[in-house]
């Protein structure tokens, strides 16, 4: 057997069983944590950075970024990304792939293998994504891992991250203000918003029926805005 195909197998079982170098999908919504276990490590901080208003149709560049709240242990990053409407795009030699999520049946974005992180302790990837055709509301969401690079799935922190982006004009019209719900887009009542919430809220004003989640509609006029899907992600990172 040749040294290198020897070291590789050796470098292969040496991995966990749940480990993916690699990266997969389907878990932008949920974290890693199915593969990866913190052991108390530090969460890192997650942002989806780009625009927040586009046209139909365009084509428009973001980065997702990782960043270490613990430098000295957790040495790289990965991630998965996607996108509640429009379509992913990559470019050669990114360090990203698309892969599709076979729930959704949609492409979403990971890694090709872990990031190192920057001299200030991040780890980032740019893609382009490109809106629908149809004016409306968008959501980009992400599950960001930072981890010690050690071939073990322990001591491996997550955390999630959201980007509401309003294509072409919001043509709902102003309505009379009223008072908003203790939490909008709490869609079950448990004194939180899920990403799950966030992707049904998305939905609602796109079109589905708003008694999915009343509590969306903070001002009650029977639709959902971009405006009120914001309220939605800053509840959903601050807590209601």
């Amino acid at each position: 057997m040749k040294p290198t195909l020897l070291a590789a197998l050796v470098l292969l079982a040496a991995l966990p069983a749940h480990a993916f170098p690699g990266g997969i999908v389907g878990l932008a919504d949920i974290g890693c944590t199915d593969c990866h276990s913190a052991q108390g490590a530090v969460p890192p901080a997650v942002t989806i950075e780009g625009p927040i208003s586009v046209e139909p149709g365009a084509e428009s560049t973001y980065r997702v970024v990782v960043r270490s709240n613990a430098v000295a242990t957790q040495i790289a990053a990965g991630f998965n990304l996607a996108a509640s409407v429009g379509e992913l795009l990559i470019d050669g030699g990114s360090g990203i792939r698309l892969a599709e999520n076979r729930v959704t049946r949609r492409n979403e974005l990971t890694h090709t293998g872990p990031r190192e992180n920057d001299a200030n302790g991040e780890a980032a990837w740019s893609f382009r994504w490109r809106a629908p055709s149809s004016a409306g509301p968008a959501l980009l969401f992400a599950a960001g891992n930072s981890v010690n690079f050690d071939l073990d799935s322990e001591g491996d922190a997550d955390a999630l991250a959201m980007l509401a982006v309003q294509v072409g004009a919001d043509a709902t019209p102003t309505p009379t203000a009223t008072p908003a719900p203790a939490c909008a887009g709490d869609c079950d009542g448990d004194g939180g918003v899920a990403i799950n919430e966030l992707i049904l809220a998305v939905n609602i004003a796109l079109g589905a029926p708003v008694a999915g989640c009343p509590a969306i509609d903070t001002n009650g006029d029977g639709e959902v805005a971009i405006n009120e899907l914001i309220a939605a992600v800053g509840r959903a990172l601050s807590g209601c």
